[in-house]
């Protein structure tokens, strides 16, 4: 669930940027249940009939936002490809991974970091979007390599230019930082709720968990921050 601060932020962003289909209202619904959860932060480890009915309403919440929306931009941004990637990565070797919930609250740590980085930038020079499919198709290795070139075939980010991102920057960079916690607040909320923040609690390794940050873009055609950081020159 506190994957949703960053979900909020790509989906404001690639409305501006993209023009992508956004509803206030049902972005405000996530938000509802986000606040929620985040009351309960103390709390959710707690065996307390009123805390579980309290987390499966924001459940709820968010499942009816992905059902209004007829997307899941509502609840899932670029914390969620992350973890995603990991995941394929590890069965690629023949290995289980730790709850995907887990893993999408690391994620959501790193992602929101490096989005707090990314928006202290009030003016941004745009590069041409050229990623090195070579190296992206190795690090995907066998058996995901295809499938990833096919979700970016066309690219998440065709008609996205370099003129239209510095023009839109400063709407898109507002609305993102709108909804993004300060980093202290997000670690202090899932320490609270004695959730993992760092990539050692979910055995994930140095390696992986860059290689997530960097190369889980490519895994969805979908606009997210994460995806336009090489454009943005951030």
């Amino acid at each position: 669930m506190i994957g949703k601060f960053t979900a909020l932020a790509d989906w404001r962003a690639a409305a501006i940027i993209a023009g992508e289909y956004y509803c206030p209202k049902i972005a405000e619904i996530t938000q509802q249940a986000l606040a929620k959860i985040c009351a309960l932060a103390g709390s959710v480890t707690l065996d307390d009939e009123r805390t579980a009915g309290e987390m499966f309403e924001a459940l709820v919440l968010t499942g009816l936002a992905m059902g209004f929306a007829r997307s899941v931009r509502p609840a899932s941004g670029a914390e969620h490809v992350v973890s995603h990637f990991w995941e394929c990565k590890k069965l690629q070797e023949g290995l289980l991974s730790d709850f995907h919930g887990k893993k999408v609250g690391v994620a959501t740590v790193a992602v929101n970091g490096i989005y707090l980085k990314m928006l202290g930038s009030e003016t941004i020079e745009p590069l041409p979007d050229e990623p090195d499919w070579p190296r992206i198709r190795a690090v995907y290795g066998p058996g995901l390599a295809e499938d990833m070139m096919k979700q970016n075939t066309p690219s998440a980010t065709e008609g996205i230019t370099g003129a239209g991102l510095r023009e839109k920057w400063p709407e898109a960079r507002a609305a993102a930082l709108d909804v993004l916690p300060r980093q202290a607040q997000l670690l202090n909320l899932m320490r609270a709720a004695g959730a993992a923040v760092t990539a050692r609690e979910i055995d994930v390794g140095d390696t992986l968990y860059e290689q997530g940050l960097i190369y889980s873009p490519y895994m969805r055609r979908r606009v997210t921050l994460l995806r336009l950081r090489p454009m943005l020159g951030l």
